[in-house]
């Protein structure tokens, strides 16, 4: 894992990225105060089932499988892909902040990781800032639900 940060780059990416598309200017400054650029290499895991969600991750580049752990025997399930345009992770701002997929990186990723922990807080202080956010969170889980039971059929 490397990281980097360009400001103009971040705010590019932020100001295009699906998630962040379309919020008010200074929503997408202050994301932009709290992210940065990060890589990730194939192999390596972006989080871990379990340990405690802090962050979450726009993807730009790459390729990511969530996946669960299911049982010794079994080992890890795949339960869905992500690429370009999509967010790795959503348990940053649903009690209890931890995570509840593995993330394994398939092909090079660039991404920007946003740190939860400022914008949770600044959901709580602004709440014109929180209900956007959490409708974006909410449409994000709502559309992994419909791909998963897709991936089910």
């Amino acid at each position: 894992m490397k990281q980097s940060r360009n400001l103009q780059f971040l705010k590019q990416i932020l100001a295009e990225h699906p998630f962040t598309k379309s919020l008010a200017p200074d929503q997408l400054e202050f994301i932009s105060e709290w992210a940065s650029e990060i890589h990730f290499d194939r192999d390596e895991y972006i989080l871990l089932e379990g340990e405690e969600a802090n962050d979450f991750y726009l993807i730009d580049q790459g390729q990511v499988v969530l996946r669960t752990y299911i049982s010794p025997s079994q080992g890890f399930v795949d339960v869905q892909y992500l690429g370009a345009g999509d967010v790795v992770g959503w348990s940053w701002l649903i009690p209890p902040h931890h995570w509840h997929f593995s993330a394994l990186v398939l092909q090079p990723v660039t991404a920007i990781v946003v740190d939860g922990k400022q914008l949770r807080d600044k959901c709580e202080t602004d709440h014109e800032f929180g209900y956007e956010i959490f409708k974006r969170v909410s449409s994000m889980i709502g559309q992994r639900l419909r791909r998963t039971r897709k991936q089910l059929e």
